[in-house]
């Protein structure tokens, strides 16, 4: 068997990562209202009289805006083969592992890779939405 890798070592590289962000929304339930009123009878049991719900955005995948230089390679083989990289940056031995699917050798790929996994994603979601919906008005 032989093993090879995407990235030697000393090759830069570029990652890419998603992330949502966690935001505050008025209570779908009492309007934002509930956060007005001392009234127990009143309490609104989504929000606790918050007035807000915590509500997270899709995730979407940037490229990180580091430029990473490889400075070890592990490649594991088994029942999931991987290839993960260490670099010069984030430590070797102690520091962090970049998975081979998320790095890329230019920004402009990783840019592209992002396009790609955002429409991607974007279908799911409202996919996934639809769905959902079906399943709420079947409840009612």
């Amino acid at each position: 068997m032989i093993l090879t890798s995407k990235y030697n070592i000393g090759d830069v590289i570029y990652e890419i990562a998603s992330r949502s962000h966690r935001m505050d929304v008025e209570c779908p339930e009492c309007n934002g209202k509930s956060a007005n009123t001392s009234e127990s009878w009143a309490k609104c049991q989504k929000c606790n009289n918050a007035g807000t719900v915590v509500k997270y955005s899709p995730r979407v995948w940037t490229p990180t805006q580091c430029v990473l230089t490889v400075g070890m390679i592990k490649c594991e083989v088994g029942y999931k083969d991987k290839v993960e990289y260490m670099c010069n940056e984030t430590g070797i031995g102690s520091g962090r592992l970049y998975n081979e699917e998320e790095i890329y050798s230019s920004m402009n790929d990783a840019i592209a890779e992002c396009y790609k996994r955002n429409k991607e994603g974007t279908e799911l979601t409202a996919s996934l939405h639809r769905t959902i919906d079906k399943i709420l008005e079947g409840m009612r």
